[in-house]
């Protein structure tokens, strides 16, 4: 068809439709995708997840339970920018409760920017990470939101620690974010202590103030935590941490 030819009428139309056609195919459809931690926790949920949708697509009328969680997220007071950024200040991001939370706040000797390379190279987190004569095999560290975080620890007297977990945020030589209750690509997992860890660094008197916090879904594995050793133990690796990162300089 030349320039300045009139197409039949009907055929510009149909020649636009297929091009959007084409176009369409080459766009993957946006499908909205639910992770369990287990197929049988996926069976269990999908149910659920199936009622759900139909609501969505107005093919079910809701649940009572789905009316009571919605009218209890409407009830709830809604944050101001300023409120929100104070909580967000406030104990390194965490909307800290001392009846689930674990922390550590510490002035270190060390620039931040050398705590931050010994936290951000795998090869050199290992030589501080676990409380000496421990050591530390890293078996995943994909620094980055969503990137996979394993750690196995080993005791002189055969003691095992396998810590399978993830990144969820990652700013960097300032806040580092992981959980073990997440695995690499957000699948949701079943830990043996399920706790999320905030790592912020900041300047401070020619040093760092560095603060660890330990965020727990109740009180009941905060205090299995804290009896492990949380204190006494985190804040050995910070020692070494310290050390460690002093020698970078």
């Amino acid at each position: 068809m030349s320039p300045d030819t009139t197409p039949p009428e009907g055929e510009f139309t149909k020649l636009i439709d297929e091009q959007l056609e084409l176009a369409a195919a080459k766009i993957p459809a946006l499908v909205p995708t639910a992770v369990h931690p287990s197929p049988a926790d996926h069976e269990e949920r999908r149910g659920a997840h199936a009622n759900f949708e139909d609501v969505l697509l107005g093919n079910a009328e809701p649940s009572p339970e789905m009316l009571e969680e919605l009218a209890a997220l409407q009830a709830a007071p809604e944050l101001s920018e300023e409120e929100l950024a104070r909580q967000a200040l406030a104990g390194g991001g965490a909307n800290n409760d001392a009846a689930q939370d674990l922390v550590i706040s510490r002035l270190l000797r060390a620039p931040r920017a050398a705590l931050w390379k010994a936290w951000a190279d795998p090869e050199m987190l290992k030589q501080w990470w676990c409380p000496k004569p421990w050591t530390t095999e890293v078996r995943a560290f994909d620094l980055r939101p969503g990137g996979a975080f394993h750690t196995v620890m080993r005791g002189p007297d055969g003691g095992i620690s396998d810590n399978a977990g993830s990144f969820l945020e990652v700013v960097p030589q300032a806040r580092i974010v992981f959980t073990s209750m997440l695995t690499a690509g957000w699948r949701p997992a079943t830990p043996w202590l399920p706790f999320t860890a905030i790592i912020t660094m900041a300047d401070e008197a020619g040093g760092t103030r560095y603060t660890a916090t330990a965020i727990h879904p109740d009180p009941a594995t905060r205090d299995r935590h804290a009896e492990m050793g949380f204190q006494q133990g985190w804040n050995i690796c910070i020692d070494q941490l310290e050390a460690f990162a002093q020698q970078l300089r």
